[in-house]
């Protein structure tokens, strides 16, 4: 692999999270000029850069989306959501390329039905609709991340799928121990200028002390060790913070899977990020996305009501708010819903059926709702009474324990729920 190759396989990634990012903003407004100049010069940035490494099938792919951006640029295409779920599945697909161009820089990906798809939109006619895959879907026909294999088709509720084989491979993981090692991922400018800047301190007063050691200046080495150690101990800590990402980007990824499952379900839905601007390190990010997205599907699929089950005393529109924030010793990953919400009496009523726990157990709500926590309460029984809530926590509560993590469980009958993942700081 040539070094401008491996540039562009680093950069390339953080392109089509900018992309992802634009086609959200047009999602909420197809008429969003900014957008849409963003969002072409993305596609034409990525189209130049692939072709000068010789990639020129994934050059020949974007710049087949990228006319549509033009079209839409120069107002003779009025974007449509039909678009911009191409567009997004677009980005999928991109992604999913640009992963095995890891592994082999000649690797080509099936995209004859996208490519149609997409030279149809770019015409006025929008009619052509059944063509298009849901954005969130995988191209290559699974989701399967880290052993948290989740459905491809969103219109299927939980309830009809078989039970999915994740229980046995979470111990096949070890996400608390990744190293960086073999991996980049970007640094901010900001960071990277305080590092220095600590390096230059540092330097500095070693100077000082060579000197003081020279001329035997006794008080002088005094002086100059205290702010040395401190000089060192700053160092270590913005090392430390080089590692530290905002999860934002997570939680973007978290609304596109949200808002795509809710149109397919067709639920009307208001989605709220909070904390985008908390950081963790890179790994534990990448390990939260498993157990997060498993858990924001459920809210979609069985927290928030469909309309015809719409609670004429709720906004017309449900909501979910996936949200971080930095308690000090640790930090706090939540999802909540204002939908349905967990009954803890049929939870407590369940978990005596498969022995769970002994009939008679004093429990509060609060411990009854997270039973569903608990190894073996899901079964396919469990999925059709109780609206799908336990079908998998129990192997999501124990990859968050990997993590040295926990998930708790806060729900009101009626009035919605929430689940709260503690991870150490």
């Amino acid at each position: 692999m040539t070094d401008f190759l491996h540039i562009f396989l680093e950069e390339a990634p953080d392109m089509l999270q900018a992309w992802e990012l634009h086609c959200m903003r047009l999602k909420k407004d197809p008429t969003n000029m900014d957008a849409i100049n963003a969002l072409f010069r993305m596609a034409h940035n990525l189209k130049g850069s692939s072709e000068s490494v010789h990639l020129s099938a994934f050059g020949d792919f974007v710049y087949i989306a990228e006319n549509i951006l033009t079209e839409a640029k120069e107002n003779r295409l009025q974007l449509t959501q039909k678009h911009i779920s191409a567009l997004l599945q677009t980005q999928n697909h991109l992604s999913t390329w640009l992963k095995h161009l890891e592994e082999d820089p000649r690797f080509l990906l099936d995209n004859s039905q996208l490519i149609s798809e997409l030279k149809y939109l770019s015409t006025t006619d929008d009619s052509h609709e059944d063509l298009i895959l849901s954005e969130s879907e995988s191209p290559s026909g699974n989701s399967s991340i880290n052993g948290f294999c989740l459905p491809d088709d969103d219109n299927q509720s939980v309830k009809n799928q078989q039970s999915t084989p994740i229980q046995n491979q979470v111990s096949q993981s070890s996400p608390s121990t990744k190293t960086i090692s073999g991996r980049s991922f970007r640094v901010s400018a900001e960071k990277l200028e305080e590092l220095i800047k600590v390096v230059e301190d540092l330097l500095i007063q070693f100077n000082i002390l060579q000197f003081s050691i020279r001329e035997n200046h006794q008080e002088k080495m005094k002086e100059i060790l205290e702010p040395m150690a401190k000089a060192f101990s700053h160092l270590q800590n913005s090392s430390i913070n080089l590692k530290f990402q905002p999860i934002a980007p997570l939680f973007q990824r978290m609304e596109r899977v949200m808002r795509d499952l809710a149109r397919n379900q067709d639920k009307d839905l208001n989605v709220f990020v909070e904390g985008g601007s908390v950081e963790l390190e890179k790994n534990i990010i990448d390990d939260l996305k498993d157990p997060i997205t498993h858990l924001v599907r459920n809210a979609i699929d069985h927290g928030i009501e469909s309309k015809n089950e719409a609670v004429t005393s709720k906004p017309a529109k449900a909501s979910v708010t996936i949200g971080a924030a930095n308690r000090g010793g640790y930090y706090e990953i939540f999802i909540k819903d204002d939908g349905k919400g967990i009954d803890p009496e049929m939870i407590y009523r369940k978990a005596i059926e498969k022995n769970i726990i002994e009939a008679g157990t004093p429990l509060s709500n609060k411990e009854k709702v997270e039973l569903i926590l608990r190894n073996g309460f899901s079964t396919k029984n469990t999925v059709t009474d109780m609206s799908g809530r336990g079908v998998g926590m129990d192997v999501v509560a124990e990859f968050i324990r990997t993590l040295n993590g926990k998930l708790e469980i806060d729900s009101l009958v009626g009035q919605g729920t929430t689940f709260h993942i503690q991870i150490p700081a």
